[in-house]
């Protein structure tokens, strides 16, 4: 059974806490009530209560039901670790983090955006994280001018945190699962730009020939240092982990090998490699000792080196051409686009969609976990892409054919009282290449007819109908829909009696035009009755 008692306790004249034995010490009763009870272990606890004695007496009432279901197993885990300070939360999620061998960096800025969050929000256990405290914290940041990626990449690191609480079941729900990230795309502090072959070609060529030592590197061995990030696509600090027995130049297909360790996502790479590469690494390589660091150091201000480089390129070619474009080389181009280290790898990424690489593959030379950050981020197109594109729609220029057909007269011209299916057609190219195959056949059936002297007058005067301009009708089966549309009276036979006059159509009755009646087509014939 608990039991709640007042301690009592012994000062001296000044105030400070003595012992009931020495002279002059003065007992004191504490203003708060104090709880003492056992568990079914029979281990003694003491907590601190209120100073109300019934608040206390139900206190100790609750700790004796807790403790009777932690002994049956009927803990409630949300319970126990919403009680539980954040900071051992936080400690225990960078130890998860350590555990699946997670970079040192990745690490250190996950943590830091946490830590800051929390003491910001003055977050101090789990029940206290809300949604608008977090909301309020961004907002502040985006008063103190930061960018919207980096309000993106704290609000990330919060939500990995209460995620990994979430698979923990150390809470019960999502307190800022309807919060959702800023559009980077507003506000880009930092946009990098691709390379062109011509300004790659000059950069490695002028760093080959620097004088100067930048990053404890000579020239030859930036220029390498650009060429293998421009030829692999590898990030900074995988190339810093590469020696000389990374590159396999004797293979059917040369290749270079980045262990797990230095990867972003901790899986071996093996990157094949371009021939123009290959040329220029065997002379390079084989100055290098075995089993030492090919850019020894640490590649930390890399973009600030290529800046460098990349002025003094730009300098060199306008020495040697007298004058270049506005952007060649030029560190921030005139649409604010900067080069960096890392734009070497969206380089890389570039120049394979521009090869007419497929897109997959371009996503699988990249490592890249998804196609939309292979084609959306890494993947840039200059006006001068543009242009090509364009250059290779179809023209529009007036042919021979269309010039041929508007000497005929006919084309242009408004189809006549018919119907859609009749009187003059607007001649094309394929109207042009049907009446030359007509003309063809017609040949033909001239030289048969000569063959056979009986049916030769009768075929001569049957080919010389007009036939251009005109369509047959749509019968539906063996019914014509409109007998207005029936060639005879427009075509056929007034045709015929201009050129024959005095003779009948062949097959048909004479034509009586007044009495023209009712048609109908029976066993493939055409009668018409008076």
């Amino acid at each position: 059974m608990a039991e709640i008692f007042k301690p009592v306790y012994f000062v001296d004249a000044n105030g400070k806490r003595c012992k009931a034995s020495d002279p002059g010490a003065i007992r004191k009763q504490s203003p708060c009530w104090w709880i003492r009870f056992y568990d079914p272990e029979m281990r003694r606890h003491k907590r601190r209560g209120f100073k109300d004695r019934a608040a206390t007496q139900a206190l100790a009432v609750e700790l004796e039901k807790q403790a009777a279901r932690q002994a049956a197993g009927l803990t409630d885990h949300f319970e126990v670790n919403a009680k539980k300070l954040l900071a051992d939360h936080l400690c225990d999620f960078e130890q998860s983090l350590i555990h699946k061998r997670v970079t040192r960096q990745h690490i250190h800025e996950t943590m830091h955006a946490i830590r800051d969050a929390a003491e910001k929000c003055r977050w101090i256990k789990l029940l206290e994280i809300t949604g608008a405290k977090l909301q309020g914290y961004l907002n502040d940041l985006r008063e103190r001018g930061l960018s919207l990626r980096t309000l993106n990449k704290r609000l990330v690191a919060v939500k990995r945190f209460i995620h990994w609480l979430l698979k923990e079941q150390r809470i019960q729900g999502n307190p800022i699962a309807h919060l959702n990230g800023f559009n980077a795309k507003l506000d880009a502090r930092h946009e990098r730009r691709a390379l062109s072959i011509a300004e790659a070609r000059a950069l490695i060529e002028s760093t080959q020939q620097s004088q100067a030592k930048r990053l404890g590197l000579s020239g030859p061995d930036r220029a390498m240092l650009y060429a293998v990030a421009l030829g692999t696509g590898l990030r900074r600090n995988e190339l810093a982990s590469l020696t000389r027995e990374s590159f396999d130049l004797q293979a059917d297909q040369p290749t270079v090998i980045v262990e797990n360790a230095y990867t972003k996502n901790r899986k071996r790479v093996e990157q094949p490699l371009p021939a123009w590469l290959v040329a220029m690494l065997h002379p390079w390589l084989t100055h290098k000792r075995a089993g030492e660091r090919l850019w020894p150091g640490r590649l930390g201000k890399t973009s600030e080196v290529l800046a460098k480089d990349a002025h003094e390129a730009r300098q060199n070619c306008i020495k040697r051409y007298g004058s270049i474009e506005d952007d060649f080389l030029a560190v921030v181009d005139s649409e604010g686009q900067r080069i960096d280290f890392h734009g070497l790898r969206h380089s890389y990424v570039t120049w394979l969609v521009q090869s007419g690489v497929n897109p997959k593959t371009a996503q699988a030379l990249a490592r890249h976990s998804t196609i939309t950050l292979t084609m959306d981020r890494y993947c840039h197109v200059a006006l001068r892409d543009l242009s090509g594109a364009v250059e290779q729609l179809p023209s529009l220029e007036a042919k021979p054919a269309i010039d041929q057909a508007k000497a005929t007269g006919t084309m242009g011209k408004e189809p006549n009282s018919l119907g859609p299916y009749l009187g003059p057609n607007r001649l094309s190219e394929c109207n042009l290449l049907r009446q030359n195959d007509t003309t063809v056949q017609n040949e033909q059936n001239s030289i048969k007819a000569s063959e056979n002297p009986e049916k030769d007058g009768e075929s001569q005067r049957f080919l010389q109908v007009p036939k251009e301009g005109l369509e047959p009708t749509h019968p539906c089966g063996y019914r014509i829909l409109n007998p207005t549309r029936l060639p005879f009276r427009h075509f056929g036979l007034s045709s015929f009696h201009s050129k024959f006059p005095g003779e009948s159509w062949p097959g048909a009755a004479p034509e009586s035009p007044a009495s023209l009646g009712r048609c109908s087509v029976a066993s493939g014939s055409v009668s018409v009755s008076r």
